[in-house]
């Protein structure tokens, strides 16, 4: 698989694997090899390796910001499993600033009626489409877009 650490920085494969460890009060209780680079994909096959070795799932799944994926929360929502996975963001979204930036649309207002936002000028934008993408596993992501009558004007566009 490709590493990041790669010396020669031309993106060579190199023999390698990423092994996924699962502990119960700080014992190792299983494991699973995977030839996936990324942490993001191996999330959700190593809870069911997990289940074939100690005869359960886990309830509660810990890991870091490496693993975050809509696909990994939405698997976990569906199989009732309470995942604890911060995401690598999550000290900037609690800051003072994140939180009043009016760029950031999180801080918006959303009328879940009308399915608009409001940005912090005041102007509404409507729902303008739906798109999707899909990832290498083949999950579904769904993004809505949203449109304005126009922000050439607006005096926060600085």
């Amino acid at each position: 698989m490709r590493l990041k650490e790669d010396h020669m920085k031309n993106g060579q494969f190199k023999p390698a694997y990423n092994v996924q460890m699962g502990t119960e009060n700080q014992f190792i209780v299983g494991y699973s090899v995977h030839q996936r680079q990324t942490d993001t994909r191996c999330l959700i096959p190593h809870p069911e390796k997990l289940r074939t070795q100690i005869g359960r799932r886990p309830k509660t799944v810990i890991a870091d910001a490496g693993y975050v994926g809509e696909e990994n929360y939405a698997c976990f929502g569906q199989n009732q499993v309470e995942a604890l996975v911060k995401y690598g963001t999550y000290h900037q979204v609690k800051s003072r600033a994140w939180q009043k930036g009016i760029g950031k649309i999180k801080n918006w207002t959303y009328n879940a009626e009308e399915d608009t936002r409001t940005c912090a000028a005041g102007r509404t934008l409507h729902f303008w489409k739906a798109s999707k993408e899909q990832t290498e596993s083949g999950y579904e992501i769904e993004y809505r877009h949203y449109l304005s009558a126009g922000c050439e004007s607006c005096p926060l566009k600085p």
